[in-house]
């Protein structure tokens, strides 16, 4: 059975967006070479507070921390980011970094409980608030979540602080001309033949808000521009 030539455009545009993901995928999970180390950016996690670092029981803590805390990059070291409020793009300071709620879940034929990490001691769940499914109280996930599972959350965020420290790069991805001449051409395939717009349709997706614009519009415009230009002397 022949394809009309939509049904040909969407199957094409299929084709070359896998075909693009799977180099793109290759070429980071290829060789690393080792280069000599180079700053780029700034990070920020969560360490122990000086006091409770000098506890007896500190080493528990310690475990938790490496559990739930989390880490952020920043190009500049007061961590700033954009905010679109107003329409109007400004830098804002990013929010700190979370610390990881743990989820746990009822085990289907015993109904134990499940999902507590295996290098915590149990014992340690006397530092955790313990949250029900959909618990009203809670806001420990990202706002208007329609599900929130059940989970414990550490009482004490007041015992880690901050530490800002260089962040450092000791390897790049060892690059392949071929490969990346490849990935461009596939790149402008897409954005020539605006399939990156018949993809977001294709999945039921807004495009308003896609980085992606129209490039046969651009280069319609700007062909006008040039052809103005011309004309008015």
């Amino acid at each position: 059975m022949l394809l009309n030539k939509y049904e040909q455009r969407e199957k094409d545009a299929l084709a070359t967006s896998t075909e693009l993901n799977e180099l793109s995928r290759r070429s980071w999970e290829g060789r690393w070479i080792e280069c000599e180390p180079f700053q780029h950016g700034w990070i920020r996690d969560w360490v122990l507070r000086g006091d409770v670092a000098r506890r007896k029981d500190a080493e528990d803590f310690r475990r938790i921390l490496k559990v739930i805390g989390t880490n952020q990059w920043a190009k500049e070291r007061e961590f700033l980011g954009y905010s679109w409020a107003a329409w109007h793009r400004r830098r804002v300071p990013m929010d700190l970094p979370p610390l990881r709620p743990i989820d746990v879940r009822p085990d289907p034929f015993t109904g134990e409980e499940t999902g507590w990490p295996k290098e915590l001691p149990v014992s340690l769940k006397k530092w955790f608030y313990y949250h029900n499914v959909n618990a009203p109280f809670c806001n420990c996930y990202r706002r208007g979540q329609y599900y929130r599972p059940a989970h414990y959350v550490f009482k004490n965020p007041w015992m880690f602080e901050l530490r800002i420290r260089p962040a450092y790069i000791s390897r790049v991805p060892d690059v392949s001309g071929d490969m990346e001449t490849k990935i461009a051409r596939l790149e402008q395939h897409m954005e020539a033949n605006q399939y990156w717009r018949l993809l977001s349709n294709m999945r039921g997706h807004s495009w308003r808000s896609s980085r992606r614009g129209d490039l046969r519009r651009t280069i319609t415009k700007n062909q006008l521009d040039r052809e103005l230009a011309e004309e008015l002397p």
